[in-house]
């Protein structure tokens, strides 16, 4: 992690696994495992712990 400026932070990624379902998931762990560090952004709203999300 590096820091910018303005107050900003850089992180470096070596792999981006669009999206946290099944598929994207397991990407992200498989590459951890083998050394890497990914990122996984997900779209949706932000989801408080120990709420149920309403559809």
């Amino acid at each position: 992690m590096k820091r910018g400026g303005a107050g900003t932070t850089q992180n470096t990624f070596d792999a981006i696994a669009t999206g946290a379902g099944i598929s994207g998931g397991w990407a992200a762990k498989e590459l951890t495992e083998k050394g890497l560090r990914p990122s996984l952004p997900e779209r949706g709203r932000d989801v408080k712990h120990g709420t149920t999300p309403r559809r």
